[in-house]
């Protein structure tokens, strides 16, 4: 009997750590939302997208650990891990990760700056020259 016991303690455990990676993997999800701009199609597709792999892995995880059984401790489990997880990691991960993703676009776009300025001052001259060009082949 104490190995069933600590089996569904295990389980609980388990669906807990489950319940964080799952608003872990969204958290991902409000990353990009906040560093790209999105539309409401492109967030619909993500949360889809999101639906379909929380799907997945919770029925995986109960029918490998659970035998296939709905267990409401393993629901609460879940939630609760969810909660804690929003409750503690979340904001400040959400927050921070952001920023340092802006801050790196935004130090990659001053490295690469002057080398975009030599491309439209190329592109500038070209395009004068082809003007060039057609005035003259025209003339002729």
């Amino acid at each position: 009997m104490e190995g069933v016991i600590s089996q569904e303690n295990l389980f609980l455990l388990h669906m807990v750590g489950l319940g964080a990676y799952i608003t872990f993997v969204y958290d991902l999800f409000r990353i990009l939302r906040r560093v790209f701009v999105h539309n409401g199609l492109l967030i619909s597709l993500e949360d889809g997208i999101f639906w379909i792999f929380t799907t997945i892995t919770v029925f995986v995880v109960l029918q490998t650990e659970g035998n296939g059984t709905l267990r409401w401790f393993a629901v609460m489990g879940a939630f609760v891990g969810m909660f804690i997880y929003k409750k503690t990691v979340s904001p400040f991960f959400v927050k921070w990760i952001s920023k340092l993703i802006k801050w790196l676009f935004t130090l990659i776009k001053k490295c690469f700056r002057p080398f975009c300025k030599a491309g439209i001052k190329a592109k500038k001259k070209l395009t004068h020259t082809a003007k060039l060009l057609k005035i003259t082949i025209c003339k002729k």
